[in-house]
């Protein structure tokens, strides 16, 4: 005679009950990293996250590492993006000062 009982459910179909609680504190981290970024660089926030962005991205790439989490899942597109937002917002913020 056995002891156990049989569950209703497989263990791997059960979801673990911290999941929300693990995903709400890795958006918070991320909330926390981006505005501490924005309290260091002020106003080249933007150019230095999307900087930033860029040249993690093509070492993740440079090093094989294709597993992206970010929404369009194409690291070129993703390296792409953000070189452009960093040059635009470069020049958007540094073109008043060489303007005469």
């Amino acid at each position: 005679m056995s002891t156990t009982t049989p569950s209703s459910h497989p263990p791997d179909a059960t979801a673990r009950p911290n999941d929300k609680a693990e995903r709400y504190g890795n958006l918070a981290v991320s909330f926390c990293r981006a505005g501490t970024l924005m309290l260091i660089a002020q106003q080249f926030a933007l150019p230095v996250i999307a900087g930033a962005a860029a040249f993690c991205f093509a070492l993740a790439l440079r090093h094989d590492n294709k597993n992206v989490r970010c929404f369009p899942k194409y690291p070129l597109f993703i390296i792409t993006f953000w070189t452009i937002v960093c040059a635009v917002s470069l020049y958007l913020r540094l073109r008043p000062m060489f303007a005469h």
